[in-house]
């Protein structure tokens, strides 16, 4: 398995949406809250691939229920599989064999910075 730390560097509180690739399991049920200053650390299975954004502006009710200003899933805290509504700044990361992919994509647009710093790696 490999390790992913999520730091929030963001003056502001900001909610990752995590989607997995197909078949690949739902980490963290796709989403939680993280204050600023804060990190939460995932252990990702070999082989898995998906993508991590980060919503802002959300208000949910004790059930979970609410909305995102950017980045929403379908107005749910926890995304459970489902993808963030653009705009939203993306991190994508596939785990192979012998070899690890990521990058920051902006194909679903920018709402938030984000960046990847590998952590004992080679190559």
């Amino acid at each position: 398995s490999t390790t992913l730390t999520l730091y929030n560097k963001c003056g502001y509180h900001v909610w990752p949406g995590i989607q997995p690739g197909s078949g690949k399991p739902i980490l963290a049920n796709g989403g939680f809250e993280l204050a600023p200053g804060k990190s939460y650390t995932l252990q990702l299975p070999s082989g898995w691939s998906g993508r991590v954004w980060g919503r802002h502006g959300c208000n949910f009710d004790a059930s979970g229920r609410g909305r995102c200003a950017t980045g929403d899933c379908g107005g749910a805290l926890f995304c459970n599989g489902l993808g963030g509504a653009p705009p939203a700044t993306l991190a994508e990361i596939t785990l192979g064999d012998d070899q690890d992919f990521y990058d920051v994509s902006l194909v679903d647009g920018y709402n938030i910075p984000i960046s990847i710093t590998p952590f004992r790696g080679s190559g």
